[in-house]
């Protein structure tokens, strides 16, 4: 996937700096706590929160820790402040597919504990194309992703059946 994705975003002449493209680029501020939706970290859901500061359709890039992990989250949601923000309207998905092939070991910052800051991540210079092209490059590697979850969900479920079959042989 990563691959095929960096073949199609080399191939572009023009780039503009993610600030250009997503203008709202900030920290999480959520804290865990009680509630029914979901609090976000820098790997995924990290608990509970009672009201949403993002309405989804975002991407979250973690900043510490594991750094440059990426996430498309299109619900709404919580934020906690190990992830950074981008809020990019149409360009949301085109971006997440990108920043999903993009290597963060060039903006980090921090010997002891390396971290990404939003004013790096601003700087990014993303590859950019025609509006059809780009459609084209989010549906190409959707499709892909998808796929790709799949297979991960068959080899899951492959993997209980055998665990399931060994214990059968050995009752």
């Amino acid at each position: 996937m990563k691959g095929i994705a960096d073949k199609l975003f080399q191939t572009a002449r023009e780039t503009k700096l993610l600030l250009e493209l997503a203008p709202n680029i900030t920290s999480g501020t959520d804290k865990n706590g009680s509630g029914t939706i979901p609090l976000y970290g820098s790997t995924g859901i990290i608990g509970k929160v009672k009201n949403a500061s993002q309405k989804g359709n975002i991407v979250l890039v973690a900043r510490v820790g594991t750094i440059g992990t990426v996430q498309y989250v299109k619900e709404s949601c919580g934020v906690s402040d190990n992830a950074l923000i981008v809020e990019a309207g149409e360009m949301t998905k085109y971006i997440y597919h990108f920043l999903k092939t993009y290597k963060f070991a060039h903006i980090t910052s921090g010997t002891t504990q390396p971290l990404i800051t939003a004013s790096s991540l601003k700087k990014i210079a993303v590859p950019t194309y025609d509006i059809e092209r780009q459609t084209q490059i989010v549906l190409c590697l959707n499709i892909l992703e998808r796929k790709l979850d799949i297979e991960k969900q068959y080899l899951s479920d492959i993997a209980m059946m055998k665990q399931y079959l060994l214990h059968q042989m050995f009752i």
